[in-house]
Protein backbone atom coordinates (compact mmCIF):
# COMPACT_ATOMS: atom_id res chain seq x y z
CA UNK A 1 0.00 0.00 0.00
CA UNK A 2 1.25 3.51 -0.80
CA UNK A 3 2.12 5.77 2.10
CA UNK A 4 -0.30 8.72 1.82
CA UNK A 5 1.20 10.89 4.53
CA UNK A 6 3.02 14.05 3.54
CA UNK A 7 6.72 13.37 3.72
CA UNK A 8 9.40 16.04 3.39
CA UNK A 9 10.18 14.75 -0.10
CA UNK A 10 6.55 14.96 -1.26
CA UNK A 11 6.17 18.48 0.17
CA UNK A 12 9.27 19.64 -1.71
CA UNK A 13 7.95 17.98 -4.87
CA UNK A 14 4.58 19.77 -4.46
CA UNK A 15 6.25 23.18 -4.12
CA UNK A 16 7.71 22.86 -7.62
CA UNK A 17 4.20 22.57 -9.07
CA UNK A 18 1.65 25.29 -9.85
CA UNK A 19 -1.93 24.82 -8.68
CA UNK A 20 -4.58 26.56 -10.78
CA UNK A 21 -8.36 26.89 -10.57
CA UNK A 22 -9.68 26.34 -14.09
CA UNK A 23 -13.48 26.40 -14.24
CA UNK A 24 -13.54 26.12 -18.03
CA UNK A 25 -12.36 22.50 -18.15
CA UNK A 26 -14.96 20.12 -19.54
CA UNK A 27 -15.65 16.65 -18.16
CA UNK A 28 -12.80 16.85 -15.62
CA UNK A 29 -12.69 17.70 -11.96
CA UNK A 30 -8.90 17.92 -12.03
CA UNK A 31 -5.98 17.44 -14.40
CA UNK A 32 -2.24 16.97 -13.80
CA UNK A 33 0.04 18.27 -16.57
CA UNK A 34 3.50 16.78 -16.10
CA UNK A 35 5.21 18.84 -18.81
CA UNK A 36 4.06 22.22 -17.45
CA UNK A 37 4.14 21.00 -13.83
CA UNK A 38 0.58 22.25 -13.32
CA UNK A 39 -2.38 20.86 -11.44
CA UNK A 40 -5.72 22.27 -12.58
CA UNK A 41 -8.84 21.96 -10.41
CA UNK A 42 -12.34 22.72 -11.68
CA UNK A 43 -14.17 24.12 -8.64
CA UNK A 44 -17.29 24.96 -10.64
CA UNK A 45 -17.73 21.32 -11.71
CA UNK A 46 -17.78 20.26 -8.05
CA UNK A 47 -20.84 22.46 -7.51
CA UNK A 48 -22.55 21.00 -10.58
CA UNK A 49 -21.69 17.32 -10.07
CA UNK A 50 -24.84 15.85 -11.62
CA UNK A 51 -23.44 16.22 -15.17
CA UNK A 52 -20.41 14.09 -14.37
CA UNK A 53 -20.33 10.30 -14.27
CA UNK A 54 -18.68 8.12 -11.66
CA UNK A 55 -19.16 7.51 -7.95
CA UNK A 56 -20.43 10.39 -5.81
CA UNK A 57 -17.63 9.91 -3.26
CA UNK A 58 -15.03 10.72 -5.95
CA UNK A 59 -16.62 14.09 -6.74
CA UNK A 60 -15.71 15.98 -3.58
CA UNK A 61 -13.21 18.83 -3.81
CA UNK A 62 -10.94 17.37 -1.13
CA UNK A 63 -10.91 14.00 -2.93
CA UNK A 64 -9.91 15.71 -6.19
CA UNK A 65 -7.07 17.61 -4.52
CA UNK A 66 -5.76 14.44 -2.85
CA UNK A 67 -6.18 12.53 -6.13
CA UNK A 68 -4.15 15.06 -8.13
CA UNK A 69 -1.50 15.24 -5.40
CA UNK A 70 -1.12 11.46 -5.67
CA UNK A 71 -0.57 11.86 -9.42
CA UNK A 72 2.17 14.42 -8.70
CA UNK A 73 3.91 12.22 -6.12
CA UNK A 74 3.39 8.90 -7.94
CA UNK A 75 3.26 9.57 -11.71
CA UNK A 76 3.47 5.89 -12.69
CA UNK A 77 0.68 4.73 -10.38
CA UNK A 78 -2.34 3.25 -12.16
CA UNK A 79 -5.48 5.43 -12.22
CA UNK A 80 -7.49 2.79 -10.38
CA UNK A 81 -4.92 2.72 -7.57
CA UNK A 82 -4.87 6.53 -7.39
CA UNK A 83 -8.66 6.59 -6.99
CA UNK A 84 -8.56 3.93 -4.28
CA UNK A 85 -5.76 5.66 -2.36
CA UNK A 86 -7.48 9.06 -2.61
CA UNK A 87 -10.71 7.61 -1.18
CA UNK A 88 -8.80 5.88 1.61
CA UNK A 89 -6.84 9.03 2.46
CA UNK A 90 -9.96 11.21 2.57
CA UNK A 91 -11.77 8.70 4.78
CA UNK A 92 -8.81 8.36 7.18
CA UNK A 93 -8.23 12.13 7.50
CA UNK A 94 -11.97 12.80 7.78
CA UNK A 95 -12.32 10.89 11.08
Amino acid sequence: MVQSRLSAKSILNMKKWTYITDNKMRRNLGVTDYEKKEVRINKKAHKNKTKLGGPEKDKTLINTIVHERLHVNHPKMYERTVRKEARRTVIVTGK
